[in-house]
């Protein structure tokens, strides 16, 4: 998972990550168990952390305290992408980097997001669109995986929690909040 690599090279210590995600979303719990395996391979240890509702939320910084988790991964979900506000505010109290699949959260106040980009899947639906018009068929179109992904960093989340961002992932950021 590009996004434990990514976190791993901004905060070279980490070794106790929690992962948020929501388990009845599928895609959720595919990432979580696969950030569960490659974590193996960093030396890095998994906590992960189930949320199915707004209700759910307040127990994620008792959660980080309790996993003394040193960095938290948000999945998105319907869910996480309403609250995302709210789950920076009760993670900044922990004050541990967070890095998400969305790249909405660097605004919120994550520390970096690893994420397709959305304005590329908009594109390319848009083109599907088109052939199901011109007569094509949907089951006879194949599934693409997406090939293009938007790298962000909050400069100001990682001064907050005393973190210098190395200059190699620096240069590789599409976005860079100051």
């Amino acid at each position: 998972m590009k996004r434990l690599e990514m976190l791993k090279e901004a905060v070279p210590a980490v070794k106790r990550v929690a992962v948020l995600f929501h388990p009845t979303v599928s895609g959720n719990v595919s990432q979580q168990q696969q950030t569960q395996l490659e974590a193996k391979a960093l030396g890095i240890e998994i906590f992960p952390l189930q949320t199915k509702g707004p209700d759910d939320l307040e127990s994620v910084s008792s959660a980080l305290t309790a996993t003394r988790a040193e960095a938290l991964i948000v999945l998105e979900n319907p869910m996480t992408f309403v609250y995302r506000k709210r789950i920076m505010e009760l993670v900044a109290r922990n004050r541990v980097p967070v890095i998400s699949d969305s790249q909405f959260y660097p605004p919120a106040g994550a520390l970096m997001s690893y994420s397709v980009d959305m304005s590329d899947q908009f594109h390319r639906a848009a083109t599907y669109v088109d052939k199901i018009i011109r007569g094509a068929k949907p089951g006879d179109l194949p599934v693409e995986q997406p090939t293009k992904f938007q790298f962000s960093i909050n400069l100001r989340t990682a001064r907050e929690l005393g973190l210098t961002i190395p200059q190699s992932l620096l240069v590789r950021a599409d976005e860079v909040i100051q």
